[in-house]
């Protein structure tokens, strides 16, 4: 690289490491985080609780609140025998079917669902459709940890930001557009267990998983596309790895590998050239993710089910993504997303 990116970066990381300076996270802050009463339609208090089995079993509970009182939920139940999520995911100035509550902060959550959700009907591409067959379903569970928290804004190491914005255009209002100024997220494993009743079928849950909360500004129009893809390979260890196309920057590779609540950061050089761009999650992909300590993963990929969602007024669509995988030849199930802007000129022919 040249002596201008050179500078560039330089100035790009002290600032980063200014910001971080300014605000240290605070666990009990960012856990009972709640919208302030003049929030925008932007603002967002974001919930996200998944698990999966080795038998094929997932659960994925969502709740995104926003500042203008809107409310999105996503619930789905995934099994080897079929599929179900909720059709009726937004609601205006009503908290909707899912709550999700803190118990002890850093430490375990509950949450609880009541209502319907349709069997979803998978296509050859595995993408599903809503069909008309609807279950009442009560679900209700807790979500333990057994990691430390990971605050993406302070733990996430900096020269990943700071290298793919010094190759973008200067702007000298970047610190504004930093994805860590404008929204905190933290993540955390531990344990998902839960209570479903299915009709008049119940069947207890019991899967290892990820909680995310992000809370913050949250503008998907300035959004091209993003990947992000969350392997939990054994209970403990956990493989992120995400990659954010932005107005901003075109080309943002982050994550972190995490085993027995050690963190190794990923180097700079990972890249999803592997990943064919075509509007919706291949079925097969693979990808490689290198660690700083040269350590390499080997992921192979197996999409189960894809279920599409709509934001932002319909201007972004995020495709989630229920899969098998293979690390390293050692199989595991987890979950991703993949997510594309309404117009398609901003994402179509481009790594």
């Amino acid at each position: 690289m040249g002596l201008i990116y050179l500078i560039k970066k330089h100035i790009i990381l002290k600032t980063i490491k200014k910001v971080k300076a300014l605000a240290p996270f605070n666990l009990e802050v960012s856990e009972n985080y709640q919208l302030p009463t003049n929030a925008s339609g932007d603002q967002i208090n974001d919930y996200y609780l998944f698990a999966h089995t080795l038998e094929g079993e997932s659960l994925v509970v969502r709740k995104t609140m926003y500042g203008d009182g809107r409310v999105e939920v996503w619930v789905v139940y995934h099994s080897q025998e079929a599929t179900y999520s909720n059709k009726h995911t937004t609601y205006q100035n009503e908290t909707g079917p899912l709550s999700i509550n803190l118990i002890e902060a850093g430490k375990t959550w509950s949450f609880k669902f009541n209502g319907i959700l349709n069997k979803m009907r998978i296509d050859e591409t595995k993408l599903a459709t809503f069909t008309n067959e609807e279950l009442a379903f009560e679900i209700s569970g807790l979500f333990n940890s057994e990691t430390p928290v990971f605050d993406v804004r302070t733990q996430m190491d900096e020269e990943l930001y700071a290298n793919a914005i010094a190759k973008e255009k200067w702007n000298p209002n970047f610190r504004d557009d930093l994805i860590f100024s404008r929204q905190e997220q933290v993540k955390q494993q531990g344990m998902m267990t839960a209570k479903i009743k299915r009709g008049e079928i119940e069947s207890d849950f019991k899967a290892y998983g990820l909680r995310i909360h992000a809370y913050g500004l949250q503008d998907w129009t300035r959004f091209n596309r993003h990947i992000a893809i969350m392997t939990i390979i054994r209970k403990g260890e956990l493989l992120d790895f995400a990659r954010l196309n932005h107005q901003s920057v075109n080309n943002l590779i982050t994550g972190y590998y995490e085993k027995d609540g050690r963190v190794e950061q990923i180097a700079f050089n990972n890249s999803t050239a592997s990943i064919p761009v075509l509007g919706t999650i291949p079925e097969h992909f693979k990808y490689r993710v290198e660690l700083r300590n040269a350590i390499t993963f080997d992921i192979r990929t197996t999409v189960e089910v894809i279920i599409p969602y709509v934001v932002s007024d319909g201007n972004y669509a995020i495709l989630l993504g229920i899969a098998a995988f293979d690390a390293n030849k050692r199989k595991t199930r987890g979950m991703m997303e993949f997510g594309f802007n309404g117009d398609d000129k901003k994402w179509q022919g481009k790594e």
